[in-house]
């Protein structure tokens, strides 16, 4: 099984909407690959082919949203219908951000789905931002660490630098 790596997250996945977050140079990175997604971040594969990412989506903060713990239960409700065996481990709302843990299967692998959201107040509108670490349930414990550190790198810049 491979460690995680040592190094900084050298590669920068900028977004034209005005935000960055760095990810490790072996990394592949798609902008805006799906009108939902504004970020798609793909590691090479692991032992079993599986490739664990980061998805980030940004959207207006609807009416609905605005309470946190509302939002939070939507999205548990959209991700229970989409995902095969979803469940929710655990999950941590505050007054304009959240943090949940979840596990679903696919065809060929158990997976770990961990996220943050956060309300991002910017000048012109606030927005929803959902940044997503998937990978397989049995990595969770050797992966977290560097989701969680990818996650601590995402920053507004000026849009000019997108």
């Amino acid at each position: 099984t491979p460690s995680p790596p040592k190094d900084a997250h050298p590669m920068h996945a900028n977004h034209p909407t005005g935000f960055t977050f760095s990810v490790p140079d072996d990394w592949e990175v798609s902008i805006d690959p799906t009108p939902e997604i504004a970020v798609l971040a793909i590691a090479p594969p692991n032992d079993s082919g599986f490739r664990r990412n980061i998805t980030v989506t940004v959207c207006p903060l609807g009416e609905d949203w605005v309470d946190t713990h509302r939002w939070q239960q939507a999205s548990v409700t959209g991700l229970a219908e989409a995902l095969t065996d979803f469940h929710l481990i655990d999950a941590i709302v505050d007054v304009d951000a959240f943090r949940q843990l979840c596990t679903y299967t696919t065809l060929d692998h158990a997976l770990s789905l961990e996220q943050w959201a956060w309300q991002w107040d910017r000048a012109d509108a606030v927005q929803a931002v959902t940044l997503s670490a998937t990978m397989t349930a049995l990595e969770t414990a050797m992966w977290a660490d560097e989701s969680a550190a990818i996650r601590d790198t995402w920053q507004e810049i000026d849009r000019g630098q997108s």
